[in-house]
């Protein structure tokens, strides 16, 4: 009985085959029309190891000889220049501003007139003062007679006045044209109201309130 080959022979056996067709393929004329490249099979995986390659050495011919060493080379600093000697100008004297002489002109002397030429004033006209006008005067107009039946009514306003003076500031307030009118109006609500309580006491008149009255 034939025993199967191993895996590590048949990945030999395929290197080898790969190495045969490269080989063949390198060693193809390469004028003329190539035939198509046969397509390779894929390899297993590959338990093989390949050892890095050295790297180059440079001929002896290419490599440049060291340099020898250099001596250092001192400069020396550049010779400071000459200082400049500026040599001071002489100052002169401001010299004053004198404005040209102004023209002169000829002084031409008056004589002084005697005192009979000069003219002898004009007298300031009088004006006469108008007169004063007379004060207007105020006229008053005669009253007309107050009629015989209202001489009871101007007698007790006489003697209201009167009474009313005797208070003081009070009375002077109600003897005035206001203090009377307030009063007039007092005494014509008090005639309404009475009037209106002797209605609704005969029955004449229903109202929605009843009137107070003092008992």
């Amino acid at each position: 009985m034939a025993t199967a080959p191993s895996a590590n022979d048949l990945t030999r056996q395929q290197l080898d085959e790969l190495d045969d067709l490269l080989q063949r393929m390198l060693n193809l004329p390469l004028t003329g029309t190539e035939p198509p490249a046969a397509q390779s099979t894929p390899a297993g995986p590959t338990w093989r190891y390949d050892a890095p390659s050295a790297p180059p050495i440079p001929s002896p011919h290419l490599v440049a000889p060291p340099e020898p060493p250099r001596a250092p080379v001192l400069v020396a600093p550049p010779a400071p220049a000459p200082p400049v000697v500026v040599r001071p100008e002489p100052v002169t004297a401001p010299v004053p501003l004198i404005p040209p002489p102004e023209p002169t002109t000829p002084i031409i002397e008056r004589k002084p007139t005697p005192p009979s030429a000069r003219r002898a004033p004009k007298p300031a006209p009088v004006v006469s003062a108008p007169p004063p006008e007379p004060a207007p005067q105020v006229v008053y107009e005669p009253q007309p007679p107050l009629p015989v039946l209202l001489w009871p009514l101007a007698g007790l306003n006489w003697v209201f006045d009167r009474a009313a003076g005797l208070l003081g500031p009070p009375g002077w307030l109600l003897r005035s044209g206001f203090g009377k009118n307030v009063l007039g109006l007092a005494g014509i609500g008090l005639l309404l109201y009475t009037a209106a309580h002797l209605a609704t006491d005969a029955g004449w008149v229903t109202l929605p309130f009843p009137v107070p009255w003092p008992r």
